[in-house]
């Protein structure tokens, strides 16, 4: 049964949230807020020195079969692979959410109902790379601890295996201009309080120069199956706050109990995957700019995509030329620095090019230390270095 007064709360709660949270974001107060928000800038800006090239494929059974034969690495799956990148501007605003009874996905339900821990007091362990985040005893009221911290979804468990139900939160927290998050088990004890089993997964927190292939980066989701916990983690890319998002990859790691803390025990181990398992090619020219004209000099670059697997595949192609103007290419669609190309179905062994075009003030040199060509399949990737820039005088 719907309530017809439901929309009208969650749209007053939205403003006000907006007033007291997002606003508050934009310029954190403090020295420790203001390094925190120039940190998310910077990453920003790391960005926009960077070109990415990156191929998102959905290939047929057999060729997704190939590539878990290839590299499993000897660890178990766990999960539903999945990927799926942001594609709006901004990271949408989390919400609190009423405690739910969380079946697991692939069968099997939890033991009993989570709690409501949305007026509860948590023990929160620290955050790796923010310390305007609360941690230790935090009282949350309505789902949210001050103005930058929020209660995510929350599901029921018996992840320590003592026979009675545990709730795994994900505690989300606002810094500067992007959220980052946290999942956390807790047990109630008889006189209502709650105890903190242990943290399941955080990002390590942090800069890397460059990204680690390995390293996570957000935490935007949870599910359980069993005692098992699955959170959705993504890679360097879904922490950015612009377009650039929908870039990054996101997949399911399984973690579970092991008497004294929190271990990965599913799922890929790594974004990143052997090459030998892709199956398709991608050849990328120097970006060649040409003399100086009216201003300006113009640049072209060609990507070509085999097929060198058995089977079908449908790759998309997905290009970004950042501080190269208007870029344009034949039968892509471009919107701001990036380019998508479906590239539609590829038969084995076949290939398709495309060429991209773009300006650059005259004298202008690109920064490339982050540059990369990028195959996603599923959610994997298999990246390499070595975009290269040419200027003619």
């Amino acid at each position: 049964m719907s309530d017809p007064d439901f929309s009208d709360r969650v749209i007053a709660d939205a403003v006000a949230d907006y007033r007291t949270t997002t606003m508050a974001a934009m310029k954190p107060a403090g020295a420790g807020a203001s390094i925190v928000t120039a940190r998310h800038r910077r990453n920003r800006r790391v960005a926009g020195a960077a070109a990415f090239v990156a191929v998102t494929m959905v290939g047929t059974g057999a060729g997704y079969a190939a590539l878990r034969d290839d590299d499993r690495n000897g660890a178990p799956v766990g999960g539903v692979p999945t990927s799926v990148p942001a594609t709006s501007m901004k990271p949408a605003e989390p919400t609190t959410t009423a405690p739910s009874t969380a079946s697991s996905p692939t069968g099997g339900t939890t033991p009993g109902k989570a709690h409501d821990l949305r007026n509860a007091r948590l023990d929160l362990p620290e955050w790796a790379d923010a310390t305007e985040c609360p941690s230790g005893p935090t009282k949350f009221t309505g789902g949210r601890a001050g103005a930058i911290t929020t209660l995510g979804e929350v599901a029921a468990a018996d992840v320590d295996g003592d026979g009675s139900g545990d709730d795994i939160a994900l505690i989300r927290c606002r810094p500067g201009e992007g959220f980052i998050g946290q999942v956390v088990a807790f047990h109630k004890n008889a006189d209502g309080t709650f105890r903190r089993i242990g943290l399941v997964v955080q990002p390590p927190g942090g800069e890397p120069d460059p990204p680690k292939d390995d390293e996570i980066h957000s935490v935007t989701d949870l599910r359980v199956r069993g005692s098992q916990v699955d959170v959705r983690v993504g890679s360097y890319e879904t922490t950015f706050t612009d377009g650039a998002a929908r870039l990054g990859t996101s997949q399911w790691r399984t973690y579970g109990w092991n008497g004294s803390r929190f271990a990965q025990t599913g799922g890929p181990r790594s974004f990143e995957m052997s090459p030998s398992a892709a199956h398709l090619e991608t050849t990328v020219s120097a970006l060649a700019f040409g003399p100086p004209s009216g201003g300006k000099q113009h640049g072209v670059m060609t990507v070509k995509v085999r097929n060198t697997g058995s089977a079908a595949v449908h790759p998309t192609l997905l290009v970004r030329l950042v501080e190269v103007q208007a870029v344009t290419a034949k039968g892509c669609s471009s919107t701001d620095d990036i380019s998508e190309c479906d590239l539609g179905r590829m038969a084995p062994r076949s290939s398709r090019t495309f060429t991209f075009e773009g300006d650059i003030d005259a004298g202008a040199r690109l920064e490339l230390k982050y540059s990369i060509v990028r195959l996603r399949l599923g959610d994997r990737v298999i990246t390499t270095d070595g975009l290269r820039a040419t200027y003619a005088k």
